[in-house]
This record gives structure tokens, sequence and C-alpha cells, in this order.
């Protein structure tokens, strides 16, 4: 199996998994009821980078999985707010572990990593916006470190 095969194996699999459900929520009883998006299917769509409007986001990935269901802009924000901020770090260090076993050629010593640019929204989170700083009106979302700091291995 090749590395980016393995790595969309494991995140499935940790994604469906409920441990990793329980430590991605900020209170107990979130996504414990069923909702249009459950838990797995909203990280699903957060980790997908479309390049367009959220609502045209949300229509192509519910007909993407085949689901005649589409939830409102205000739904999915409310539905981040309660992903906590670890649940990118573990998913993060999976990519990261399987990505340094897979390719272990070096330049000079040093392994070359590529950034694209591509922005994320975060979600309003409490944490992210004291290490981001913030924008927008009241603000309240984070925004994207005017430095960036990468390591090498």
């Amino acid at each position: 199996m090749k590395p980016c095969q393995m790595l969309a194996t494991k995140t499935k699999e940790i994604i469906n998994n409920i441990n990793f459900k329980i430590k991605s929520r900020k209170n107990e009883t979130d996504f414990t009821r069923n909702r249009k998006m459950p838990f797995e299917e909203l990280m699903l769509y957060m980790l997908f980078s479309y390049k367009c409007s959220t609502a045209s986001a949300l229509r192509r990935f519910f007909d993407d999985l085949h689901k005649p269901t589409h939830m409102t802009q205000r739904s999915l924000s409310e539905a981040c707010i309660k992903v906590t901020v670890e649940a990118f770090k573990i998913l993060y260090n999976l990519t990261a572990e399987t990505m340094t076993e897979h390719y272990k050629i070096k330049w000079h010593g040093y392994r070359i990593y590529a950034v694209d640019g591509s922005k994320i929204n975060l979600p309003a989170d409490k944490k992210l916006a004291e290490h981001y700083g913030t924008i927008g009106r009241g603000h309240i979302y984070p925004r994207q470190p005017k430095t960036q700091s990468f390591t090498t291995y």
C-alpha cells in the first residue's frame, strides 16, 4: 500500500474510532445525538479542501456522500465549535509520522516539506484565538499567524 493510501486508511480508522470521538469533543454531551452531519462526517468535511463558499461546499459534500441532507452554515459552525484542537493535533501527528516513516530520502541531511499556502477556517476556539490572534466581527475567529516556523527532521 502506498503511503498516501495508508494515511487515508489510518485517518478513516481514527475518525471512526469512538475513543477519538470522545477525546475530540469539548463536552460530554457533544456529538451524542443523531444529527444531519454526525461527528465522523464533520471531521471529513473539515479535512476536505473545498475552494468555494461554505454553502457550496456543504452542498458538494452531501452530494459526494450521495445524501439528500443539507445543513445551514450556522449549524456547521455550531458543530465545528464543539471539536477540540487536540483532534487536529492527533491527525497532524498521524500525517507526520506516516510520511516520516515512508519517505526517508533526505537532501543534505534534511527532509524537505512544501507548503501550498492553503488557508483553513479554524473554529472560534479560545486556545486558538489566544495563540493566533483574531479577526472578524467581534474578533472571535482565529487568524493566520504573521510568522511561521518550521521544524526539519
